[in-house]
């Protein structure tokens, strides 16, 4: 058998399909299957930039196809960047509740009265 290499517009037909598969990882706050298809992704979009012809990105299922792709990062950055915000309010409130379990605390105030 012997494995013929992918088409330029194949390869980026992949790498919306990746892009695609990591938005609904992402909403399903899946974030180890996201990092997987991030990864995947990265190792296509090496793939991608090896290949000496890049004449597909000029064409108009090219331009589509990138449009679409920018569309979906951004909307993947927004979602990231709030479970990210999320993540830290939510440390940040478990900080501010970790000294109510000390008992010295409350000592310190008995002793005045």
């Amino acid at each position: 058998m012997v494995l013929t290499e992918k088409s330029i517009s194949v390869l980026w037909q992949d790498y919306l399909f990746l892009t695609k598969e990591m938005n609904k990882f992402l909403d399903r706050q899946d974030s180890e299957m996201f990092l997987e298809l991030l990864s995947q992704r990265e190792r296509l979009q090496s793939m991608i930039e090896n290949k000496p012809s890049q004449d597909f990105i000029d064409s108009k299922q090219g331009q589509e196809m990138c449009t679409e792709i920018a569309k979906i990062n951004h909307i993947m950055a927004d979602k990231v960047q709030y479970i990210l915000n999320m993540e830290q309010k939510n440390q940040s409130l478990s900080r501010a509740y970790d000294g109510l379990n000390n008992p010295t605390i409350g000592l310190r105030m008995d002793w005045k009265s």
